[in-house]
Formats: structure tokens, sequence, C-alpha cells
């Protein structure tokens, strides 16, 4: 455990930046501390990448050249002085060179490996081993029906190396941890500054909506009082004053256009024109729309009453009436001006809208700057468990 301690030893002589907190004798890290805290274990852990990295090399270059000593001295066996039949030298033989070329192969691919880092190495190095067994395992029990020693002390070699390399990563591998806990962490730190610029970004968008929705509700209520301040003028009230006179008016045109249409004797005019279908197409359409027949053509209207000899005194009177009373009727409708409420309440109507559109769309950011919060909260405590556990 001694890069452990040391990592521990490290950072209590750390005097500038205070990044721990100690707690019945465990270290304990708050969020706000874990940029200087992760600042100091890379600067940590570089150097102890360095020195395992550099001892692992050094031991390589110690294995490589134990190997080839060893290699040298195997090759050189006599096989042909050993005491055995021909058949069973020949398949030593045979086995021999091969097994020397797969170690000599072995040695180059050792020397000429490439990684990343401690972990990255002994991986790469664990994984040329196991090819290398697996290439030479029937190879060499074949050498070793002949050759014991020297073939031994080949085997030997490898199994000291594979033992070195298995007890420096035990003797480090809380240091190990210790890595893969700041990648993580460094990691996570990425994500929250990223989830903090959306948030940030998201914030800035509800600024601009809230401002947008204010000059909107300040529009709507100069609408209000414009629409307020209109139908309180005298113009206005004067106008719809006029429309009520109007609608008066047109009530008693219907009624002298009804009492009209009774004093005319349709019965009697049917009559006398039934047998001219000109005549009868007058007096049909006068049936059926008799104050426009009247008032578009009057004189028509009592030429034909006149031939039907049923024209009389009351009913000149009486259409006089109407149509002087259509007459004024038209010259009230004239002097109405165009209701202006009419277009400031649909412009209302319209930032009304405005205004549910911008709400809708001011609360799902609120709502998505609500998720960005927890979602960072999250991550912030997912790293500091993952320090401090």
């Amino acid at each position: 455990m001694f890069f452990l301690m040391g990592l521990f030893d490290f950072l209590k002589k750390k005097k500038t930046k205070k990044v721990v907190r100690e707690i019945e004798g465990r270290i304990f890290v708050a969020f706000e501390e874990v940029t200087d805290w992760l600042s100091e274990k890379k600067e940590f852990f570089v150097e102890k990448e360095k020195e395992l990295v550099s001892s692992v090399e050094g031991k390589v270059e110690d294995f490589v050249s134990e190997l080839k000593d060893k290699v040298r001295v195997l090759g050189e066996v006599d096989v042909d002085n050993k005491p055995a039949d021909n058949k069973s030298k020949s398949i030593v033989k045979i086995s021999l060179k091969s097994y020397v070329d797969h170690v000599h192969r072995f040695r180059d691919k050792l020397r000429e490996l490439r990684h990343e880092g401690f972990e990255s190495l002994v991986s790469n190095i664990r994984e040329l081993l196991a090819d290398f067994e697996s290439r030479t395992f029937k190879t060499y029990q074949k050498v070793t029906f002949l050759i014991g020693k020297e073939a031994a002390e080949v085997k030997d070699s490898f199994i000291s190396f594979k033992k070195f390399l298995d007890s420096l990563v035990d003797e480090n591998i809380d240091l190990m941890k210790h890595s893969k806990t700041a990648f993580f962490v460094r990691e996570k730190l990425g994500l929250v500054e990223d989830v903090g610029s959306e948030i940030k970004e998201v914030k800035e968008e509800i600024k601009d909506l809230k401002e947008a929705l204010t000059i909107e509700k300040n529009e709507k209520k100069r609408l209000i009082e414009e629409v307020k301040s209109v139908k309180t003028s005298k113009k206005f009230l004067d106008n719809v004053k006029r429309k009520e006179e109007i609608g008066s008016d047109e009530e008693k045109l219907k009624k002298f256009v009804h009492e009209l249409k009774v004093l005319v004797d349709f019965k009697a005019l049917t009559k006398f024109f039934h047998g001219s279908t000109r005549s009868m197409d007058k007096v049909k359409k006068l049936r059926e729309d008799f104050f426009e027949q009247i008032s578009s053509d009057s004189k028509s209207f009592f030429e034909l009453l006149d031939e039907a000899k049923v024209n009389s005194a009351s009913i000149k009177e009486k259409t006089k009436s109407v149509l002087k009373a259509s007459e004024s009727l038209e010259e009230e409708k004239g002097l109405v001006v165009e209701d202006q409420t009419s277009e400031l309440e649909k412009r209302v109507k319209d930032v009304e809208n405005k205004i549910g559109s911008l709400g809708e769309d001011l609360e799902k950011l609120v709502s998505r700057k609500k998720r960005l919060e927890e979602q960072k909260e999250s991550m912030k405590k997912l790293v500091v468990e993952r320090i401090n556990k």
C-alpha cells in the first residue's frame, strides 16, 4: 500500500489549498473542493504513474535480457547426445526450434509494446503472455521430454516476470481504483459543466421570454385602456345612440311596409292580370319582395295598381310614408361612423393569444431548467459519493 499511503501523505502536506476535510480519521471532499482535489490528485497520479511505468519498463528490459541469455543456452543444447531414440530426438529438435523462435518473437513484441499508462501496459503484457503460453504449451511439453534444466530456467523467467506484474498490481490496486475514480470525476465534472452551460442558456431564454411577456401584457393593458377611452368618448356614445335610433326607425319602416302591403289587393291583381305573363311576373315579384319593388320603382307599382283599378288614396299616402321613412333611414345610416373598438378588441385578442403562447413556452423552459438542475445536482452528488466512499 506504499503508493496509497503516499497519496494521503501528499494531500495532508499540501497547505496552499484546503481541498479536504477529515472527519473521524476519514477524508471527505465537498463538491466545491472537487476541482482542487482533482488537480492535486492528477499531479500525484502523474508522478506515480511514471514511477510504475518506469518500474515495469525496467523489469521488461531485465526480463528480455535474461530471456536472451537463457534461450541462447537452451538453443545450444545438444539433443543428439541425449539418451533417446532417433524419432524422439527429431521431435524434440523440431519443437525446440519452434519454441526458441516463439520466444524470440515474444521478446521483439514485448520491446515494441505501446501503451497509454500503467494499467494499459500491464494489460497489454498479460495479453502477450497469454498468447505466448497458448501458442507454446504443447511445444514446451515436447521440449521437456529430453531437455529439463535449460527449458525450466526459461520457464522460471516467465513465472518470475508474471509474479512481478501480479505483485505490482496487487500492491497498487487501491491506487488504480483511485485513479479510475479521478478519471470518473473528471468525466462527470465535464458533464456538470456542460449542463451548467445549458442551464445558463435556458435562464437567458427565460429572461428574454419574461421580458417579451411583460411587453405584451403592457400592450394589452394599453389597448384595453384605449378601448375604454373610445367607448366613453362623446363621438362613440353619439354613434351608439344613432345606431339605436336607426334600429327603432327600421322597426317603424317594417310596420309601415306591412300596413301598405295589407292595403294592396293581391287577389284582385292576380285576377285582373291572369292572362298577361309579363304583368303576372310583376305581381309575383311584388308579393315576394314587396318593399324592394316599391322602393326601387314606385312609378311602376302605381301604374300596376291603376291599370287593375285597385289603387287608392290611402295606398298612395301610405306609399309616400314608406318611401319617406326609407329615405330618412338611409340618411341616418350614412351618418354612422366605423366602430374603432372592433379593430382594437381584435388586437387585444391577438395579444392575448400571443401572451398565452409565450406563457406555454415559458412553462416548458422552466420545466426544462428544473430537470437540468436536478440532473446537475444528481451528477454532483454522484461525484461526491464516488470520491468519499
